[in-house]
């Protein structure tokens, strides 16, 4: 008996990481990771926004880098089959870049994003290789150098339902 496989993608600055999931029972049944095709224009977040600045045509193409490594990453953890769903997160830049919006924005003050709410849309629309009616969820900003990665975090920990200070440190690039 075939699954249904969701994917949960976490797009970082240096590593993109995913997870295949049993969407009837929530068991990760595969995880793979690979190193961000968009180091080559820069280790951090900055550099990058900096070249698109210098070179607007760079937006696509880091897009386009950042979807098929994505690609990969689900052609890994799927099983074989085309997944039901896909959701992403990641930090501000990375969900702007995904998206193929403009993080210049954030490069200056008052670093706002272009958007903050949670992005819906069909995961084919984006290039995702998923099943053809597939959603893509990608998780919403809390603002310009906080992003949906920081309120993934948040929902796995239930950090809402905790009493008390409660703290998660994310020590990325």
């Amino acid at each position: 008996m075939r699954i249904s496989v969701a994917v949960a993608l976490d797009i970082g600055t240096t590593t993109i990481a995913g997870a295949g999931v049993d969407a009837g029972s929530g068991a990760v049944i595969a995880e793979d990771s690979i190193a961000n095709p968009q180091s080559k224009w820069g280790s951090d977040v900055l550099s990058r926004v900096n070249a698109i600045s210098k070179d607007p045509a760079l937006l696509d193409e880091m897009r386009r880098s950042v979807v098929a490594a994505c690609n990969a990453i689900i052609k890994s953890v799927s099983g074989g089959s085309k997944p039901i769903e896909v959701s992403v997160a990641g930090n501000s830049v990375m969900e702007h870049l995904l998206l193929g919006v403009s993080p210049l924005p954030m490069s200056r003050v008052p670093y706002k994003p272009a958007f903050k709410d949670a992005k819906r849309m069909r995961a084919s629309e984006a290039g995702f290789d998923a099943g053809a009616d597939a959603p893509l969820f990608v998780f919403p900003l809390i603002g310009g150098f906080v992003g949906g990665d920081a309120v993934a975090v948040a929902l796995a920990l239930g950090l809402a339902h905790k009493n008390g200070v409660c703290l998660a440190i994310d020590i990325g690039t």
